[in-house]
Order: structure tokens, then sequence, then C-alpha cells
């Protein structure tokens, strides 16, 4: 009968594919026959899937916290799916908890993981990482965000933002270039 009501589902969802929000349809009919199922092969998430649980969860826990200065309102974004100058879609509000850009991208931060830790170090070396000596048994978690531009020191001072951009060009060391990594 659970079966049954598995294949009903899905061809409900493959048929909804060809409608107005089928999408979220079909996600919802995946997890209700997951939940059905009882069976522990439901999807997980993103991070949940490139590093297992206690991973996921640790690059969750130690995540950086990102607080605005003064004047600024960018966000850091996905590169692929933002990178306009100037970049309506990163930019946000100028307060409060922030999870979308005001045009609805998520603010994103990318995560690479080496695991050094007895049982992953195997599997690290295999992805060309060396495991050894005094970086054998830990767990390494490095954050990236990208914006799409950086304006060093420009809104410091009000209404200076075009002489700070020329003068620190001409001393060589510009304030504003676009492409903007930042990392922990």
């Amino acid at each position: 009968m659970l079966a049954f009501a598995v294949v009903v589902l899905l061809g409900l969802a493959g048929l909804l594919g060809r409608l107005p929000g089928a999408a979220l349809a079909a996600a919802l009919a995946e997890r209700i026959v997951c939940a059905a199922t009882l069976g522990g092969a439901c999807p997980a998430d993103a991070l949940t899937e490139a590093y297992g649980a206690e991973v996921a969860g640790l690059v969750a826990e130690h995540a950086p916290l990102i607080r605005y200065e003064r004047g600024m309102s960018a966000l850091p974004v996905d590169y692929r799916r933002c990178r306009a100058d100037p970049a309506p879609c990163a930019g946000g509000a100028e307060s409060g908890s922030i999870w979308h850009t005001r045009t609805g991208d998520p603010v994103t931060a990318f995560v690479h993981v080496v695991d050094c830790r007895p049982g992953a170090e195997a599997a690290a070396r295999a992805g060309g990482y060396d495991c050894s000596g005094p970086r054998a048994g830990h767990l390494y978690l490095q954050y990236w965000l990208y914006y799409t531009a950086s304006s060093t020191a420009e809104g410091s001072i009000p209404g200076l933002k075009e002489g700070i951009r020329l003068a620190s060009a001409a001393v060589g060391h510009p304030s504003y270039h676009r492409d903007d990594w930042e990392w922990w």
C-alpha cells in the first residue's frame, strides 16, 4: 500500500511539473513520501550532503557573524548570480538581521573543509591535501565571502567618496576594486 502511495505521489509531482508552483508541490510531495517511509534516506541540506551531519553542524556553528560598518549596505553574495557594478543584487537593508538582499538573493558564504582527523585523512589526501605532521588530527574550516566591489574608507568621510577614490589611486593604492573576496 505504501509503495502505491509513493508511486501516486511521485506521478502527481511529475504531472504538476507542468503547472505554476510545481517545484514547491514536488518538493512537498518528496518530503511527505520521505517522512512516510521512515527509511532514513531523505535528502539532506547541501552542507550535510557535502560533508556529513557532524561537519555540517560544525560549519554552521562556526560560521562568521557579519556586522555592518556605519554607512555600509553591501552583502556577500554568490558571484555566479551577482557580479554587477554597481550591484543592486548585493544591497541590503541598513540594519537588523539580514538573510537576503533587497532583490531576494540569499546572503552567501562559501565553505571549504579539509578534514585531517582520524578516519578522514585518506579522503583529504586523495583530494590533494597534506594531513601530515602538525596538520594531522585537525579539522579546517575556511569561509569565503564575495562582495561585488570594495570601496575601503570611501564612506568614512561623508561627501569625500570621489576625492578619496582619486587620491588613493594617484598614490598607487586604490580604495576601490571589483570582485572583493574576504576569507576567515
